[in-house]
């Protein structure tokens, strides 16, 4: 049996190449978040809401963390791509608010 281009084409499915977390609510009670991002990323941008300040940390076990980098001012966006990373350790200093962070 042969199938066209066109038929081949229209049967391929989507690929994934990103994902998007965000976590709790990080306040007084909580102030440490560790998440897990269920595959391996090369880059993950990261924006705060609300009045959240604190630090991003990476791992690739998820229990050895590196690399810590500043949650910078609410609605900053930055972002992390020196290495691998499945998963991240979010610790607030200060403030109120979500991480919201996107992996590609």
């Amino acid at each position: 049996m042969t199938f066209s281009r066109q038929d081949i084409q229209s049967l391929q499915l989507p690929v994934r190449t990103g994902d998007k977390t965000i976590t709790g609510v990080l306040d007084g009670t909580t102030t440490v978040q560790i998440v897990d991002l269920g595959d391996v990323f090369a880059k993950v941008s990261f924006q705060a809401t609300g009045t959240l300040l604190g630090t991003i940390e990476f791992s690739l076990n998820g229990v050895n963390f590196a690399n810590s980098t500043a949650i910078a001012a609410a609605n900053a966006i930055a972002s992390f791509s020196t290495h691998n990373v499945c998963s991240i350790r979010v610790t607030r200093t200060s403030g109120t608010g979500r991480l919201v962070m996107a992996s590609e």
